[in-house]
């Protein structure tokens, strides 16, 4: 017999081998499943934990969870019909298949809600959560997990499963507050549940929460305490032997290796978990290791390696709506091709990266202007129509009693207003329309709605706290401030009295989020006539901003700002003085070199242009100058703006 005739027989004897132990093992794994599921709908076990431990080799599996949900319908079990559509639900939403996902979890939640399963109802909604997170949707993601946290702590929190579900939304609700940069309120809530993780000796719990603490001093700079938690979450991650964990641990280490210049370091830690990812079958996590990867090659000045590695994560991140990853490597690859002065593709890099920021933070705003703009063209439109038909008949009327020549001429006349009228028209709507996007621009750097977020989030944190009265206070302060915005959006100037109350009122809802602790005055000269001075409105509002954020937040101890106002005859003009006691300029330009995202502010610009157009009028020159303060041991004490703006009287 042919040597070539031996190996085709023994090729198909292996192949019949390999089938029928494929087939055997199959087999012996469905009698496995079909045993356990008959057992637990059986038992009508009313716990997600003994689900889940009786399942753990069944529940990534969807053949096997359709399987589970339909009998579990058939028979009437509720719980194990909930149980089943929130596995599908995670398996879709790590596929990054949200539509269906929220279909799973919502269907789960009904059916909770139907039979007053308040468990299973937290689970659903914290579930929930999750998937309108991943998608950078924060306000409905914050929704259902502080839904989720107050049903919660309705049922007997004595009870270990409960507990795991408070952890589980305190957790959630930390990761939005950290989306929103609101650090503060974020580290609490992880610091919450990390106690109840401690509590119950969960080590993943632990794990995850020592993980989100990291990065919480990561956001903050505070890369030592950031390192230590990262390590402590690592440690445990191996501990469980969780591949995911890994991945996460590793990717935050790296990154602050990245911020230490240890590149070689971060590298060599990073690469593994490309291919961890990989195997793990998570696109987030995926695109996160080749993000990360790429910024890494990218520091060491491998351009060609960082490039390959942030468009693989770019790649991802776009097919799967992972909307804050892609303008993460969008940051990214500008810098790249800054650096290998590609200017023309690190600007498009920049634009895109704009681009999906806005989308992030604006998308429904945006979506309402958009709609508005729509009705009022709409309107306009059938406006016009309206008025060329009348024009048309009128015109129709007169040419029926003149001669020929009279009706060319007429036609003319008609014609050419006609088209005058409509070139009159788009000119003045392309006018309009200019000066609606400046006051968007001016809008959106006096109201950040970072901070709009974090104002009506620490209401809310009052609010759970029951302190109504101060939830209240601040209520009315806050609803004050924004009607005084909207109000000021219109008008060209206000009184310089009206401008420093609009300035207390800013003030007083960004202390909310230090506890109050920043100190703050104005003092105004007897000889300022602070009733019959116009300004710009809102002039002041970035530099309290840039000395609050810029100069207090970082500062240990006693904090001041103070505005003071002083009348300089002799130069016929009105000296603003703000002043703080913050950490210098240096320190903080220092600080902000070693963000990640290092962003531009505008504010301080706009600023500097709203006022020089407005003394423009005037043939009055206006002047800035910041001053740095130092102690009696030549170091940094704060720093100091003088705005000298020359009279107008109101």
């Amino acid at each position: 017999m042919k040597l070539k005739t031996v190996f085709k027989y023994l090729a198909l004897v292996v192949v019949f081998i390999t089938i029928t132990t494929n087939t055997y093992a199959q087999k012996n794994k469905q009698d496995a499943f079909d045993s356990i599921a008959s057992r637990l709908i059986t038992n009508q076990r009313q716990t997600f934990k003994i689900l889940d431990k009786s399942l753990r080799k069944f529940k990534r599996d969807t053949f096997y969870m359709k399987q589970f949900r339909d009998l579990s319908h058939q028979s009437t079990y509720t719980y194990g019909e909930i149980y089943a559509y929130n596995m599908l639900g995670r398996y879709y939403r790590n596929k990054s298949m949200f539509k269906k996902a929220e279909e799973m979890h919502s269907t789960a939640y009904e059916l909770a809600n139907k039979s007053n399963l308040t468990l299973a109802k937290v689970y659903s909604l914290n579930m929930l959560g999750v998937v309108y997170r991943r998608q950078d949707a924060v306000k409905i993601a914050l929704d259902y997990h502080f839904k989720a946290l107050d049903l919660a702590k309705t049922l007997d929190t004595t009870n270990r499963e409960v507990l795991k579900n408070i952890s589980i939304s305190e957790n959630s609700v930390a990761n939005v507050f950290n989306l929103l940069e609101n650090y503060d309120l974020a580290l609490k809530h992880f610091k919450d549940a990390l106690v109840i993780e401690k509590k119950m000796d969960n080590r993943l719990g632990m794990a995850i929460n020592y993980q989100n603490i990291g990065s919480i001093y990561e956001s903050k700079k505070d890369l030592d305490n950031a390192l230590n938690y990262y390590e402590k979450s690592l440690a445990l991650n191996e501990s469980i032997n969780s591949d995911i964990g890994r991945i996460i641990c590793k990717n935050s280490i790296g990154s602050v290796y990245l911020a230490q210049k240890k590149y070689k370091e971060a590298i060599a830690l990073m690469i593994p978990t490309v291919e961890l990812a990989d195997k793990v079958g998570d696109n987030f996590y995926k695109s996160m290791a080749y993000i990360n990867l790429g910024r890494a090659y990218s520091a060491e000045k491998k351009y060609k390696k960082a490039e390959k590695h942030l468009q693989n994560g770019l790649q991802l991140a776009l097919d799967n709506n992972f909307s804050s990853a892609a303008s993460e490597t969008y940051y990214y690859l500008s810098n790249l091709e800054e650096q290998r002065h590609n200017y023309k593709k690190a600007l498009y890099y920049t634009k895109k990266y704009s681009e999906y920021e806005n989308k992030i933070l604006n998308t429904k705003n945006q979506q309402y202007v958009n709609d508005l703009i729509i009705k009022i063209k709409n309107k306009e439109k059938n406006k016009q129509i309206k008025t060329l038909d009348e024009e048309n008949h009128v015109v129709k009327n007169k040419l029926q009693r003149t001669r020929k020549q009279t009706y060319f001429v007429l036609a003319l006349l008609v014609l050419l207003g006609i088209l005058g009228s409509i070139f009159y028209s788009q000119n003045k709507l392309n006018n309009h329309r200019k000066l609606v996007d400046m006051k968007q621009n001016l809008m959106r750097t006096q109201m950040n709605p970072h901070f709009i977020f974090n104002a009506l989030n620490s209401i809310k944190l009052y609010i759970i706290n029951n302190e109504k009265e101060q939830a209240v206070y601040y209520l009315n302060k806050f609803s004050k401030l924004i009607r005084t915005i909207l109000n000021s959006s219109t008008k060209k100037e206000i009184t310089l009295e009206e401008e420093i109350e609009n300035s207390k009122l800013y003030v007083q809802i960004e202390n909310i989020r230090f506890e109050n602790s920043v100190h703050f005055k104005v003092e105004l000269a007897d000889n300022v006539p602070i009733k019959d001075i116009n300004v710009p409105p809102l002039i002041l509002q970035p530099f309290l901003e840039n000395a609050i954020w810029h100069g207090l937040s970082l500062k240990e101890g006693e904090k001041q700002l103070k505005i003071k106002l002083e009348n300089d005859v002799k130069a016929k003009c009105i000296n603003i003085l703000i002043i703080d006691n913050g950490i210098g300029r240096e320190k903080a330009l220092a600080l902000k070199k070693q963000r990640i995202h290092n962003k531009k502010s505008l504010g301080i610009q706009l600023t500097k242009d709203r006022l020089k157009a407005f003394m423009k009028e005037f043939n009055r020159d206006f002047s800035i100058k910041i001053i740095d303060l130092f102690d009696i041991n030549d170091s940094a004490n704060g720093t100091q703006i003088i705005i000298k703006i020359p009279y107008q009287k109101a």
